[in-house]
């Protein structure tokens, strides 16, 4: 069975590869530099979305048929029932602001996005991670 965290090891990974001052790795960034960036903050989202997706199952929670009936999506319910489940309040908007983050990413090409933002996603998705599995 694939293991979502799998995704920030790649987010993880992609960082490494794109900070690497190595003349011949930069020639291979240079020209798509930003599309790596929304690449990893892409990757980092799913790690968090799915871990916390199969969390909620292995708990008797099927987000996606929890979402279906109340006519919501998973991605947007799925914050607020992870977050309650946990009773930890704040993984709400750590969540949201990681979803929110990934929609920018994946949908709006007029918003440059930059290193910071893929760092700040990685950690976001780390903390949220060890809060779920903590």
């Amino acid at each position: 069975m694939f293991d979502p965290k799998n995704f920030l090891k790649v987010s993880e990974n992609i960082f490494e590869l794109i900070s690497d001052d190595d003349i011949c790795k930069r020639e291979l960034v240079d020209d798509c530099e930003e599309a790596f960036y929304r690449t990893i903050i892409s990757r980092a989202y799913y790690a968090v979305y799915l871990s916390c997706r199969d969390w909620l199952r292995e708990n008797g929670i099927d987000i996606d048929e929890f979402a279906k009936k109340q006519d919501k999506s998973a991605h947007a319910l799925l914050p607020e029932v992870i977050s309650d489940r946990l009773g930890k309040q704040y993984l709400f908007d750590w969540i949201n602001d990681l979803r929110f983050k990934r929609r920018d990413s994946d949908y709006i090409t007029t918003l440059v996005l930059d290193k910071e933002d893929a760092r700040r996603s990685i950690e976001l998705a780390k903390e949220i991670l060890e809060e779920v599995n903590a």
